[in-house]
């Protein structure tokens, strides 16, 4: 494996890390999206809330101006009053849910960042060990270049020297190179 294989491979490590974070983000972005869509939905009702018990405090106002006149209808308005503070606890409860929910999303929140952080730093480990596994791998074929280099020039050696006893041997004449020949 050579260095652009190396450095390809270590490129698609971080691309493929990279598309996971950016994907755990992504959905992460969606999560708190709809939580703030929710979020904005309550205050709409806090809103509406607040006006409309600033609505009742007027109307306490002139009832107790008038209490004497409108005694009867009075108790019709108790049972306005008591729905009013059901819908409000009821409101309460959404928001207390809400608050709920939004203390899981912060929680959920925290383990995804720490996950975030496990992965770059176990990146970073392996990008290390990479590098190191590299050097090792460069000095392995610096050893072996060497020691086929040697092999080479032991092996050109033998050829001289067989080339040398051939050209020798065919330098001599026939009946000294072959004393007991027929020739």
């Amino acid at each position: 494996m050579d260095n652009a294989d190396l450095n390809a491979l270590r490129l698609l490590l971080r691309e493929e890390v990279n598309a996971a974070v950016y994907s755990s983000e992504q959905r992460l972005g969606d999560t708190l999206g709809r939580i703030e869509h929710d979020l904005s939905s309550v205050k709409s009702d806090v809103s509406s809330l607040k006006s409309d018990v600033s609505s009742v405090k007027t109307q306490l106002i002139n009832l107790e101006k008038r209490v004497e006149v409108l005694e009867i209808s009075f108790a019709g308005f108790r049972d306005d009053l008591l729905l009013l503070k059901k819908d409000n606890a009821i409101l309460k409860r959404g928001l207390s849910e809400v608050e709920g929910n939004l203390s899981q999303v912060i929680s959920v929140l925290d383990e995804v960042t720490t996950h975030i952080n496990e992965l770059q730093a176990a990146q970073r480990n392996v990008e290390i060990k990479v590098d190191e596994n590299i050097l090792g791998l460069k000095r392995e074929m610096q050893k072996l270049a060497y020691k086929v280099q040697a092999f080479m020039d032991n092996v050109n050696d033998a050829i001289a020297g067989v080339t040398m006893r051939i050209d020798m041997h065919k330098d001599t004449p026939l009946n000294q190179a072959h004393p007991n020949s027929a020739a």
